[in-house]
């Protein structure tokens, strides 16, 4: 991501800002170690994946660069979990997640979250990835007085399980693909499933069944 040296904001265009992608990078310093291979210049030239001339026009000499790699763990990660409650919790630094949520139940309530910069720190970015990630819990959370901001990706992201219908296997049975497992523990018999045409950007419903 670019970033604004004077307002600390970062350079976005309608359809990118931290989804901007390092393809390489080439130190021009020469090998100040040539037993490693290891540069100890600070001048670089990267070179961006993918279309990005809409974000090239609004560089400027100066811009804040920040690359963030996601490795797991998340900061605060609960799975198959019920009615948990955290408060006061900070995040100024993770590699991936600030807090996420999957599975089970679910119900959580958390007060007086912060997931942002640190205070009196020069860092642009909290965490890698989202600040607040909720997959196919039951019951949705409540985020009360609580402050999330400068994420490497969403700032909240809720949603259920997708699965895709791989075959069908006879009258009433379907091969289905759950890709992150999100679908396993949160069906029961007498579920409603809806079944969506995903060949169309509208994602139609095509047909709808009962277990």
């Amino acid at each position: 991501a670019f970033w604004d040296p004077a307002s600390r904001t970062m350079r976005r265009t309608p359809n990118e800002a931290v989804n901007v992608y390092l393809d390489g990078s080439t130190s021009l310093a020469p090998a100040c170690e040539p037993n490693t291979g290891r540069n100890c210049g600070t001048t670089w030239r990267i070179q961006m994946a993918g279309r990005t001339t809409a974000m090239h026009r609004l560089l400027r000499n100066g811009d804040l660069i920040s690359m963030h790699p996601r490795v797991f763990p998340h900061a605060i990660e609960l799975v198959a979990c019920e009615r948990v409650v955290f408060e006061d919790a900070h995040i100024y630094g993770g590699t991936n997640i600030g807090v996420v949520e999957s599975k089970g139940v679910g119900s959580h309530v958390y007060r007086r979250i912060k997931v942002t910069r640190r205070p009196g720190s020069a860092n642009l970015m909290s965490v890698n990835a989202d600040g607040f990630h909720s997959n196919s819990a039951e019951e949705g959370a409540q985020i009360i007085d609580s402050e999330i901001g400068y994420t490497g990706d969403d700032l909240v992201n809720i949603y259920g399980g997708i699965g895709i219908v791989v075959d069908r296997i006879g009258n009433q049975t379907l091969l289905v693909l759950d890709r992150k497992g999100a679908m396993d523990s949160n069906i029961r018999t007498g579920d409603v499933v809806r079944f969506h045409c995903i060949r169309m950007d509208t994602l139609p419903l095509v047909a709808s069944a009962r277990l």
